[in-house]
């Protein structure tokens, strides 16, 4: 599926109970329903293949890695950024 993703500044208060991010809307070429969720990263509309890492570890050299170039990258395991993310 080719898809177009855009997020868009979120207007509600943060709290310790709110997701964190934009609020960004995934929407598919087929033309199904469009996914809410949060986003992170640059505040901009990008367009490409959604891939799927399925790893429980790994995530910060998944988000690095060039050979998602150009792909929309989603990390399905529950926990990712519990801990947090290494500073380099």
């Amino acid at each position: 599926f080719r898809i177009l993703f855009t997020s868009k500044m979120s207007d509600s208060t943060s709290s310790c109970l709110e997701n964190r991010g934009d609020n960004a809307v995934l929407y598919l070429a087929d033309g199904s329903t469009p996914i809410t969720g949060n986003s992170f990263g640059a505040d901009t509309t990008v367009s490409g293949e959604v891939v799927f890492n399925t790893g429980m570890v790994g995530y910060p050299e998944a988000l690095t890695d060039p050979s998602y170039r150009g792909q929309i990258l989603v990390l399905t395991f529950p926990l990712i950024g519990n801990y947090g993310v290494p500073d380099e």
